[in-house]
């Protein structure tokens, strides 16, 4: 029961489908915020049978759960003092779940590892074909596909993603079962390097013609980073070149921001919001997920180190980086391919908001720091 719950989860982890609710502080004005709505997702339904069983069955975890007092009494006063509580108690929820599902999988690792290795690229295998479809039509497939999650859009949908190829016109980027290009380049170059983890320990001829498919797909996104950053993994990983990481970061933002000045400018504007709350709200912040309430175009701030400073507030932040130093000691041990997806995790957190506040990204976080755990304490 339990693998068939974990093969399920890790096969629609790119899957987006949920039930949206939409109560009073999930509008700002008039108008409907889905930042700001609570969701169940499908994964969700996967998940809570899991975190049941873990809780019933773990006699430690009322003792793991009381080390949290403490940062539950600032989450607490992030909460109370936050813009919207109630929005900022849903957040904050999710975060607690998926923590729960971390503990889960270190006690059930197999489970994990062998759906990551046997059922995750089939899963990729279809995101990525929903994406070649979908450029080559120019809009949303439609149909069962919507059950996977894919939203309906076509080339004359507003705000719908598009690029200027050459001279050939404009096309509309693939979005896949994903709310934005941009988020499933992320996607691919973590989930790449998960199974080329994988790879490594089962030369799987499904392992390898899926990384493959995942290289050809994430420049058909037309993410900037995304390609940056494919290129820099192909160095390391096939080339076994080895990149100084202060030579990454300039090379970064001029792939991000060159040739669209309009990009730049909407970042920094957020940006330049962020700081503002910052000022105005140093020690408790403006509550986790509160951003798109303040924000010109109702859009979190791009540059997740001032998105998450104004939402938590400084002190919050402070031991957030403290605990960021303790775990890159740990990231450093891991396998080549594991520590590169901490790599690009934390180079398109600062050019982008998607592992914080979409769904399909953040689980994947979770899981990814699942994988960590697991590897390293093996390796103990």
């Amino acid at each position: 029961m339990e693998l068939i719950l974990t093969s399920l989860l890790i096969f629609f982890l790119p899957s987006q489908l949920g039930l949206h609710f939409w109560p009073h502080f999930s509008y700002v004005g008039s108008i409907p915020i889905d930042y700001l709505s609570p969701t169940l997702f499908l994964t969700d339904l996967f998940i809570i049978p899991l975190l049941v069983i873990y809780l019933v069955r773990s006699e430690k975890s009322v003792k793991k759960f009381s080390k949290i007092i403490i940062p539950g009494l600032f989450v607490l006063i992030n909460i109370i003092f936050g813009l919207n509580p109630s929005n900022s108690f849903f957040k904050y929820l999710r975060l607690v779940e998926y923590g729960i599902l971390v503990c889960y999988f270190s006690a059930r690792t197999k489970y994990l590892f062998h759906s990551l290795k046997n059922i995750f690229p089939y899963s990729l295998i279809l995101i990525n074909s929903l994406a070649w479809l979908q450029f080559y039509y120019q809009r949303s497939l439609n149909g069962l596909w919507y059950l996977w999650g894919e939203r309906f859009y076509t080339l004359s949908t507003p705000y719908i993603a598009k690029i200027s190829v050459l001279n050939l016109g404009q096309f509309v980027r693939p979005y896949s079962t994903f709310s934005h290009p941009n988020s499933l380049a992320g996607f691919l170059l973590v989930s790449f390097l998960v199974l080329r983890y994988f790879y490594r320990y089962n030369k799987n001829q499904t392992l390898l013609l899926t990384q493959i498919f995942i290289l050809i797909t994430i420049p058909l996104t037309f993410s900037r980073i995304g390609i940056f950053l494919e290129a820099f993994l192909i160095l390391n990983v096939f080339l076994k070149t080895r990149l100084k990481f202060l030579f990454i970061i300039p090379l970064l933002f001029i792939t991000i921001f060159i040739g669209n000045s309009q990009s730049l400018s909407e970042r920094l504007n957020l940006i330049k919001v962020s700081l503002t709350q910052i000022i105005h709200h140093p020690l408790f912040g403006i509550g986790l997920g509160n951003f798109p309430i303040i924000s010109p175009n109702h859009q979190p701030d791009h540059f997740l180190p001032t998105l998450l400073i104004s939402e938590l507030g400084i002190p919050i932040s402070l031991a957030l980086l403290l605990l960021l130093t303790k775990i890159l000691k740990i990231i450093k041990q891991l396998p080549q391919e594991i520590l590169l997806t901490w790599v690009v995790i934390l180079i398109t957190s600062l050019a982008d908001h998607y592992w914080l506040t979409l769904p399909q990204n953040l689980l994947l976080v979770f899981i990814v720091i699942s994988l960590s755990l697991n590897i390293n304490r093996k390796k103990g």
